[in-house]
């Protein structure tokens, strides 16, 4: 009896799992309430009624869509804790991590949920920008994993931004 308990708990809990949804650049600049480009200055830790997160402030550089102000601050889930002489980390599959100093395009929900501004589609909506011989370049979620200019990837966002824009425009207009 006992067996049949634990093989049941078994399945159960192996049946659970996280799955991440490749998004593409349109559905990643539908669903951000901001578009930046900024370094991360400051970390630390924070519990929360949702669990442990990671909040990163940014100083942003700038502003691709939308208005973030001079910092923004993203809250990632997992993160270190102290639990009396242990430090402890919970990690989450797929949440980005940041590091100070690093330069990251960020593609951000609204600052309004309940742990604040956080990342749309987790690790997809960050790209880390890259010094290169030709100028600072970033991957794009654009299914090709290439790199391609900070300048051009901003230029594919605010195309992205238009195309979506006339989209809702003309589906507005079909449905009257």
């Amino acid at each position: 009896m006992f067996l049949a308990a634990a093989g049941a708990m078994g399945a159960a809990l192996s049946a659970s799992a996280t799955s991440l949804v490749r998004m593409d650049l349109a559905a990643m600049v539908d669903r951000s309430a901001a578009i930046v480009v900024g370094e991360a200055v400051e970390q630390h830790s924070a519990e929360t009624e949702h669990g442990l997160y990671t909040m990163t402030t940014f100083s942003v550089s700038d502003e691709v869509l939308g208005e973030a102000g001079p910092s923004v601050t993203v809250a990632t889930p997992g993160g270190v804790r102290i639990n009396g002489k242990f430090k402890l980390a919970e990690t989450w599959p797929g949440a980005p991590v940041f590091t100070k100093g690093q330069e990251v395009l960020m593609f951000l929900t609204a600052d309004d949920g309940p742990v604040g501004a956080q990342i749309v589609g987790f690790s997809q909506g960050a790209s880390t920008v890259i010094d290169t011989p030709d100028g600072k370049a970033v991957r794009l979620p654009d299914g090709s994993g290439d790199m391609v200019s900070l300048e051009a990837a901003k230029d594919r966002i605010r195309k992205a931004v238009e195309a979506n824009v006339r989209a809702r425009a003309s589906g507005e207009a079909a449905d009257r």
